[in-house]
């Protein structure tokens, strides 16, 4: 008697999740509105002095040629807290790592910057976005409505243009 009542048809109200409302929206625009919440709110989020200098990667040739390049980072972050959860230092580093080039030879895996991440990390938990717990960082309260909220407003503008986004708008 396997799958009894599979066969009927349930009609099914879909009331997204807030951690399926951050994974639909579109990331690009969704880490560019929060970057920009978080610079224009948060006194607390703001480049160190040194970092118009710095590379992201021992792997890239440049540093970012944005000027805004730590509040995207800061936004990114809280995405990936969002997404995957608790995360460390060195998990967020893996996230943002790339491969240097080295010539003929072959390519090597190379890490992000780590003290970019941990000094971000500091920074979103003296805004009190994000806290320390045994396994990592993980969003605060406070994070999460942030997120959230910031996911709704890019959603709500998004499905605008994609009518399939319209599913998760309510």
């Amino acid at each position: 008697m396997r799958g009894s009542g599979g066969s009927r048809r349930r009609s099914v109200v879909f009331e997204a999740s807030p951690v399926l409302r951050v994974k639909v929206v579109p990331h690009e625009g969704f880490v560019l509105a929060l970057a920009e919440r978080l610079k224009r709110d948060y006194a607390e989020v703001k480049p160190p002095a040194y970092a118009q200098f710095v590379k992201t990667v021992s792997s890239n040739f440049e540093p970012p040629k944005s000027f805004d390049w730590w509040y995207i980072r800061a936004a990114s972050v809280l995405r990936k807290l969002a997404v995957k959860g608790c995360m460390g230092v060195t998990d967020l580093a893996y996230e943002y790592s790339g491969k240097r080039r080295r010539g003929r030879s072959r390519e090597h895996f190379v890490l992000g910057a780590r003290g970019h991440v941990r000094r971000i990390l500091i920074q979103l938990e003296g805004a009190k976005l994000v806290e320390k717990q045994r396994c990592g960082r993980v969003l605060s309260k406070s994070g999460w409505e942030l997120v959230v909220g910031v996911a709704s407003e890019v959603l709500d503008a998004a499905s605008k243009d994609e009518p399939r986004l319209k599913l998760y708008v309510g």
